[in-house]
This record gives structure tokens, C-alpha cells and sequence, in this order.
């Protein structure tokens, strides 16, 4: 492909790593012209079509797409600021950091974030850590976007576009940069470290993350680590989320796993969810299978329970739990706890709990045995005889006359949803 060459001035764009730099000093009354030039390398691998394709990725923008060819096709886009007519395009991939190693059944690319002073990066570089972003001014920075506090993050000016068969297996590792899997995958291995990633479809998904954002737009089968991230997902089958510090945004899921710690959870319609929330917020538009929840310290709200729900189990303690039941014609609940608010428009059945004192068998027969005993040793000895002390029976019903410690309530047949809450100091909101 011909090759594009442009002049800029010094004054518009700063030069990476150790190539051509002008001194460009705030005392220089003219500034210096660069040359650089465009330029597109393609090439072509032979890979299986159920292969392996593994590409490790450091600071380099990429682009993953499917095609119909068995082999892997690998576009790099990017401008030069040097002169580079006099050595090979492979052995130009190699000075830019890009390198690709074939074995059997499998391909591997990988791209680091050293490029010998051939590309051009525009603006400081912009590097993303665990608690924000900053920019590093060095040497080879002009006087406007070099200056600290710069507000000017133009990305590199190069794009490395992979196509792969859909069928292959797919791995990237990927560290401070933006990567796009777009088209359909039947399998895909993801570590992204501070990274955007933009994921169109995939079958069976493994993916961890940390620092960074996540867009999935279908998954059939996905079993995600996420912390200190934001995660959406429009559409899911069966999906397992493993996730800490961080905002999880689901569209419709058939079946959800999650275990999750100090999080905001919003989810517009699951069918079946389960596992454990500590801290945060679990907010769900519509339920139309079950729920089997756990935690603490985390406020549940499910907007709309459809009537094909068979039970709402949830266990949780020091929090708000709103689950209205206005659009339920046949429902039953059975609520557990101590010093709770209970908020509903049913008829509250306490239930007596009983406790037996002592230990249970022999031990207990042994204890009504002894009272015996020393009742019939008093009334030798002229004292008043003690009588044997009863079993206890306490009747959780009375901790409250309006919210009973356990209570049952039945609305219609009772035979649509079963809500069965255990919770401890708790508001729950059935209106």
C-alpha cells in the first residue's frame, strides 16, 4: 500500500519514545516541521478453524473481529515518525512493538508499548491507574500539551485490527488500553487490566477484570470476575458474577449467579437469581422465576414479581427490603426475625416457636428427673417443695402485636408466590 506523508508542526503534536525530537523550548520563536507518514501493514496466518488465537496486548488500541476464512488476518494501522524504507515490513511490525509467533494449531500476537521511537503519539500519554487517570510530561512533549495539568488525552494514532474464525478460541490479555470484540465468538478467555472492553457475542465467556469498563451485549454461558469496575450486560442465558466495588447494569438474564460485596446491582428482568449480596444495592425491575438470596447490610428491591414466581427466599440483616405484591392476586408469606418493621396488607398469623430447656433425649429427662427429686427432698425436710420446671414454650407472636418475631400470611388460595423472608432489623415493604 502507498504510504502517506504529511507535514505537522511541532507545536500541534509531540513525538514517543526515541525517535526524531526537536528542542521545542518556550524560547524558540520557530517552531520546527516533522514529517510523518501513514501507513497500513497487513498479513495473513493459517490457523484451524477450532485453533487457538492467543494476543497479548499492552497500550495499543484493538479491534477483534470474525470472518469467514480459517485463518487470522492482522491489519496494523498507525503513523511513522521516522524513516523506515529500509527495512521490511515484518521487521517494521517487530521495531513497533507487534510480534507473532505461530505453533501448532494456534497463533500468537503480541503487542507491547515499546516502539523504538517509530510511532507518533498525540498529546501526553495518557495512563490509567488503580485510583484515576494522569498525564506524564517528558521531554518529548510540546509547550502547550506538555504542561501539567493539561487537559488533552488524544489516544495514539494507530489501530491494530485482528480477524479471527468465529469458531476459534479466543484469549486476550489486555492492559491499558480500549479493546472491541466485535461479531459472534463461540469461546472467549478476557484479563483486562484499566481497559475499556466492548464485547458484541459470545457463546462461553471467561472474563476478569479490574479497573476499568465493561459493555457485553450477548452472552450465553459467562463466568466474570469484576472489582472496582463498571459492568453492563444487555443480554444473558447463564451468567456468574464474582464482582467487589463496582456498578453492575444487567438487561434481561435467564439465569444469574452473583457474589457481591459493596456494589450497586440494577437488572431490568431476571427469571432465576441466586447467591450472596453484602453491602450496596440489589435492584431488580421484574422477577419471573425465583429468587434465593443472602447477605447483609443490603437493601433489596424487586419492582415487579410476575405471577409465575414460586418463592422469594431471601436471608438479610440491618436493611431495607421492598418487594411489592399490588399486582398479586395469590400469594403466601412466612416472615422470621427479631426487630423488624413489617409493612402489608395481609392478616399477620404469629407462629409459636417452642424451646425445649435443657438438652435434648436422655439430658432432658434427666433434668425433669433431678427437679423431681429435689421436690420430694423438700417435703422431707418440712420446705416448701419445688415444683418441676416446665418446658418453655414462648410464643414469638407476642414480640410485637404489629410485627410479630414469626409470623405466616396468606393472600387469595395462596398458592402463587411464597415469600419467605429471615431478616433482622430490617424494614420489609410489601405494599
Amino acid at each position: 500500500m502507498r504510504a502517506k506523508t504529511r507535514v505537522i508542526t511541532h507545536s500541534e503534536y509531540n513525538v514517543s519514545g526515541y525517535g526524531n525530537v526537536r528542542d521545542n523550548s518556550d524560547n524558540n520563536d520557530e517552531q520546527g516541521k516533522i514529517t510523518y507518514t501513514d501507513k497500513t501493514i497487513t498479513r495473513e496466518y493459517t490457523v484451524g478453524k477450532s485453533g487457538e488465537v492467543l494476543i497479548e496486548n499492552n497500550n495499543r488500541n484493538f479491534e477483534i473481529k470474525t470472518w469467514g476464512e480459517n485463518k487470522v488476518k492482522l491489519v496494523a494501522s498507525f503513523s511513522l515518525a521516522r524513516n523506515a524504507d529500509d527495512i521490511s515490513e515484518d521487521e517494521l511490525l517487530e521495531k513497533i512493538g507487534i510480534s507473532v509467533k505461530s505453533y501448532t494449531d494456534g497463533l500468537q500476537i503480541i503487542a507491547n508499548n515499546r516502539d523504538n521511537g517509530y510511532l507518533y503519539s498525540y498529546g501526553p500519554k495518557f495512563r490509567v491507574g488503580a485510583y484515576g487517570g494522569s498525564y506524564n510530561k517528558s521531554e518529548n512533549t510540546d509547550a502547550s500539551a506538555g504542561k501539567e495539568g493539561s487537559t488533552s488525552k488524544t489516544p495514539r494514532k494507530s489501530v491494530y485490527t485482528v480477524y479471527v474464525p468465529a469458531d476459534c478460541r479466543l484469549e486476550i490479555d489486555n492492559r491499558d488500553a480500549p479493546v472491541t470484540i466485535s461479531g459472534k465468538h463461540a469461546e472467549l478467555k478476557l484479563v483486562a487490566n484499566r481497559s475499556q472492553v466492548e464485547i458484541e457475542d459470545v457463546d462461553k465467556l471467561l472474563l476478569r477484570t479490574k479497573y476499568g469498563n465493561t459493555a457485553i451485549h450477548s452472552c450465553k454461558d459467562g463466568e466474570i470476575e469484576n472489582e472496582n469496575g463498571r459492568m453492563t450486560i444487555k443480554n444473558g442465558d447463564k451468567i456468574d458474577i464474582d464482582s467487589k466495588y463496582g456498578t453492575i447494569e444487567l438487561g434481561t438474564i435467564t439465569s444469574l449467579n452473583i457474589r457481591s460485596n459493596s456494589e450497586d446491582y440494577d437488572i431490568e428482568s431476571v427469571g432465576t437469581l441466586t447467591g450472596r449480596k453484602n453491602y450496596g444495592n440489589l435492584r431488580i425491575g421484574t422477577l419471573t422465576k425465583s429468587i434465593d438470596i443472602e447477605g447483609s447490610n443490603a437493601d433489596i428491591r424487586i419492582r415487579n414479581t410476575a405471577s409465575s414466581v414460586s418463592t422469594v427466599k431471601i436471608d438479610n440483616k440491618y436493611a431495607d427490603v421492598r418487594l411489592p405484591v399490588r399486582d398479586l392476586q395469590n400469594y403466601s408469606v412466612e416472615m422470621q426475625g427479631n426487630y423488624n418493621n413489617v409493612y402489608g396488607s395481609f392478616e399477620k398469623v404469629p407462629v409459636a416457636d417452642t424451646e425445649d430447656k435443657g438438652d435434648k433425649g436422655e439430658k432432658g429427662d434427666k433434668g425433669d428427673k433431678s427437679d423431681r427429686d429435689k421436690g420430694e427432698k423438700g417435703e422431707k425436710s418440712g420446705m416448701y417443695a419445688a415444683s418441676p420446671k416446665p418446658r418453655m414454650t414462648a410464643m414469638s407472636g407476642f414480640q410485637d402485636n404489629d410485627n410479630p418475631r414469626h409470623f405466616t400470611a396468606k393472600v387469595g388460595s395462596g398458592g402463587g408466590p411464597k415469600f419467605m423472608i429471615n431478616c433482622v432489623s430490617c424494614t420489609v415493604d410489601f405494599k
